[in-house]
C-alpha cells in the first residue's frame, strides 16, 4: 500500500470496518483524511463505520457532509427513527426517508 495515497488508506479502512476492526479502521480513515481532507471516500466510509460501531454523532458529522448519499444509502435505515439521528438530520436539513436507490459500496 502506498503510504502517501489517501485512497489506499480509505480502502484499507473500509476493509477493516467490514471486519469490525473499529480501532484500526478509524486510524486508516483518519490517515486518509490527513492526507486528503476533501476525500469523499474517507469521510463517507468513516461515517458509515462510525454508524455501525454506534458512534452516531461522529457518523452524522462525517456522513452528512455527503447528504445525498446518506439519503440513499440503506445502511442508514436502521437509525433513521433514532431521535439522535432525527435531531442531526433536522440540523443538517436531511430528508429522513431514503429514495428507492440501491448503492453497492462494497463491491
Amino acid at each position: 500500500m502506498n503510504p502517501n495515497l489517501a485512497e489506499a488508506h480509505a480502502a484499507y479502512g473500509l476493509a477493516l470496518s467490514l471486519r469490525k476492526k473499529w480501532t484500526e479502521a478509524t486510524q486508516a480513515f483518519e490517515r486518509a483524511l490527513a492526507l486528503d481532507p476533501r476525500s469523499f471516500e474517507a469521510a463517507y466510509f468513516h461515517g458509515r463505520a462510525s454508524l455501525a460501531h454506534g458512534e452516531y454523532e461522529k457518523a452524522v458529522q462525517l456522513g452528512f457532509a455527503h447528504r445525498e448519499w446518506v439519503d440513499n444509502d440503506s445502511d442508514w435505515d436502521s437509525v433513521r427513527d433514532d431521535p439522535r439521528f432525527e435531531r442531526f438530520a433536522r440540523r443538517s436539513d436531511l430528508r429522513l426517508t431514503r429514495k428507492q436507490v440501491s448503492l453497492n459500496v462494497t463491491g
